[in-house]
């Protein structure tokens, strides 16, 4: 091809940049050596070079020399190997941009991935620190937050390339299937623990292959772009561009070539025609990985590149799933292997192109790390716009037209809106975004500390597991001492403290709390039993706790000193038919105006709340509301941050969210489904609420 150097110019080029001078100074600056920077541009020349010596290549060199060979004869793959040799061979020291630990292997021996995890905590790192690396957070997503930050957009242009993704903590025991890092206890447990009947031995957990995800359709349209910054390369502030895509979708993958855009200026927006703007149509059962560029137009057409970014889009799948989340540097940064492996491959790229081609109109390379949940996301707000900043500077207008991802039953969601003023001023509800845990009890939520923290059991085992939000994700999921649960637990703060309340699998009560990053000693709570879960919260300065019996009677007690005190259940005035306060749920239980309240569920599905007496009158004496409206199958739960909010889950399976008047009265606001545009998810339990910041977030389990 005309625009395709040949042979000795390919090899000159790439000894030139392998010491850090190549021609073009963008190169220069997005291949610029130190650490583990370049590994997997080693790894390929040097599988190069081994199959050149008539070495059988490795798993992972198989991956990238093959990549070379969508862009290069047989025998240039060994030409290239060869040079690479000579190059680390004689290269003064220092000046390589490969790292040390690929450029000083012998000929006869590879790279495998066996080998990933010694070296991939280093690549997450520096990752996280690369300018032009960029890790959204779901939540932002999920709100409508997308706009791109500028530093990274201008770091975008110095490197001549970006890399995309989500951030999470990615290490085992995120999902169902239990691993080494969890099987231990986070604290000390009793001897007694919330799980060690005999007769109710926690069951095994399932092996990876029976949750395997299910497959959904995916689709991607590029809709429509805005011209920032033309490219002018001809000086008249004109150009003629086009936009290329290779996707992956782990099973397979596709490519892409838009119709060429001439003439563009500075404050165009073009659009894209019908009949040629989907770049993806697939099925896929993890996300995708799509590399796009914008190229121009006047030298050549660059089609013939498609293969080499698909291959290499597919080796970032296959290196993924052989790390299956051994790196441990996923439970200390946000940064996914994925996204890693994606910056380390766009610099191949980058590199093959600047040895390949006589013409630099390659104008940006963008690789962007669609997982699971942020499809999701896109589901619900389809529209995403990416800047694409070079040569010129291009905003692609993206949309996401597939189908829902698929999740599997007990996935645990959050729901988010802005606080607003008052009951009647709350924005409106977010996306939901999946947080990547199962759960088989409605999980609870606290702040600890100006963060969430939440609780829930997984399936399987029944291990009670706990994480906390750090502002970009989630921490990985960790046990609890050895408890085990199939019941909701409870959360509230008191005295600096995070305390926990959680129903054993033999139906006794137990408790510990959260000091710092450990967990006390699990000890069980004398004489309770309950076939729910416990409710907590803070009351007049004293932490309180509700239950309900084996006799249905909800039951109260408050913390004294270093235990609980004994558990009394309450009568009520003015509830047809009853002298006590009964329930078939686990109770909810909120301070507000100087009283406690009750919500629970009776069995006609009705749900009610109890107050506290006034003042002057006997503390056992509640007084019943009625919710003449609001029915539910799994009961509800109350949250009080200067208004008292009542959540629960319909008959019909949707979340719901009301204000209460306090005190209440026959006149109650209306129950709001939590939906983002009208869609609300059917949900197996009640919502569990809390405030950070001004936004109201909310966990549940579909």
């Amino acid at each position: 091809m005309a625009d395709t150097a040949s042979v000795e110019e390919q090899v000159e080029r790439l000894k030139a940049l392998l010491t850090g001078q190549s021609s073009r100074a963008r190169t220069n600056r997005a291949l610029a050596g130190g650490g583990m920077g370049n590994l997997l541009l080693g790894v390929a020349l040097h599988g190069a070079d081994r199959v050149r010596e008539g070495q059988t290549p490795t798993d992972l060199e198989r991956l990238l020399v093959d990549a070379m060979g969508t862009v290069l004869e047989q025998a240039d793959v060994k030409e290239w190997g060869r040079a690479y040799r000579e190059t680390v061979r004689d290269a003064a020291p220092g000046s390589l941009i490969v790292p040390q630990v690929i450029a000083e292997r012998p000929v006869t021996s590879g790279f495998a991935l066996t080998d990933l995890p010694q070296v991939v905590p280093e690549l997450t790192r520096a990752a996280q620190a690369a300018p032009n690396v960029s890790l959204l957070t779901l939540e932002d997503l999920a709100a409508g937050r997308a706009e791109e930050d500028p530093a990274f957009v201008a770091a975008m242009r110095e490197e001549g390339f970006a890399v995309t993704g989500v951030a999470r903590y990615t290490a085992p025991g995120t999902a169902t299937v239990a691993a080494a890092a969890d099987t231990a206890a986070d604290g000390a447990s009793a001897a007694e623990t919330a799980g060690s009947s005999a007769d109710t031995a926690p069951t095994p957990v399932p092996a990876a292959e029976e949750v395997a995800q299910a497959t959904w359709r995916a689709r991607l349209e590029m809709r429509e772009f805005y011209v920032e910054r033309a490219v002018g390369d001809q000086g008249g502030g004109r150009d003629e561009i086009y936009f290329t895509a290779a996707t992956s979708t782990g099973e397979g993958g596709q490519t892409f070539i838009s119709q060429e855009f001439g003439a563009v200026e500075e404050g165009d927006r073009r659009t894209f025609s019908v009949g040629r703007r989907e770049f993806l149509d697939a099925d896929t059962s993890i996300g995708l990985v799509t590399s796009i560029s914008v190229w121009e137009a006047d030298q050549s057409n660059a089609a013939w590149y498609d293969q080499l970014q698909l291959a290499l889009q597919h080796a970032v799948h296959v290196m993924n799933t052989a790390m299956d989340s051994r790196n441990p540097m996923n439970a200390i940064i946000p940064m996914p292997d994925s996204v890693a492996f994606a910056w380390e491959i766009a610099k191949v790229f980058i590199a093959f192109m600047d040895s390949l081609r006589n013409h630099d109109d390659l104008s940006c390379n963008r690789t962007i790390v669609l997982d699971r949940d942020q499809l999701a996301l896109a589901y619900y707000r389809p529209t995403m716009e990416w800047n694409f900043n070079g040569d010129g500077h291009h905003k692609l207008k993206v949309v996401y037209t597939g189908e829902r991802p698929v999740y599997p039953a007990g996935s645990v969601q959050m729901i988010s809106r802005d606080r607003g003023t008052g009951p009647g001023g709350p924005g409106s509800w977010g996306a939901p975004v999946p947080l990547g845990w199962q759960s088989i009890t409605a999980p609870a939520i606290a702040v600890y500390h100006g963060k969430p923290h939440a609780v829930f059991s997984r399936p399987g085992d029944k291990a009670v597991m706990w994480s906390r939000y750090e502002g970009g994700a989630w921490t990985v999921p960790r046990r609890i001492n050895g408890d085990h649960s199939e019941l909701p637990v409870a959360l509230a703060v008191h005295d600096d403290k995070l305390y926990y309340m959680v129903t054993g699998l033999n139906r006794s009560v137990y408790h510990c709390r959260l000091e710092g990053e450990r967990w006390t000693p699990t000890q069980k709570i004398p004489d309770w039993v309950s076939g729910y879960g416990p409710a907590m919260t803070v009351h007049d300065g004293h932490l309180y706790s509700a239950h309900t019996g084996g006799d249905y009677r909800v039951y109260l007690s408050k913390h004294e000193g270093n235990g609980w005190g004994m558990a009394d259940f309450l009568s009520c005035i003015e509830l047809p038919n009853a002298r006590f306060v009964m329930g078939q749920c686990a109770p909810a239980l909120a301070s507000a105006s100087e009283r406690l309240w009750i919500a629970t569920r009776r069995s006609d599905d009705s749900i009610w709340v109890f107050g506290s007496p006034p003042p002057g009158l006997p503390f056992s004496l509640w007084i019943a509301y009625g919710a003449p409206y609001w029915r539910s199958k799994q009961g509800s739960a109350l949250y009080f941050d200067g208004d008292m909010w009542l959540a629960h889950t319909g008959t019909e399976g949707h979340p719901y969210t009301a204000p209460l008047r306090i005190p209440p009265s026959d006149d109650w606001y209306p129950a709001e489904r939590m939906a983002f545009d009208g869609t609300p998810d059917t949900v197996l339990g009640p919502p569990s609420l809390v405030t950070v910041d001004n936004h109201v977030h909310a966990l549940y389990y579909t």
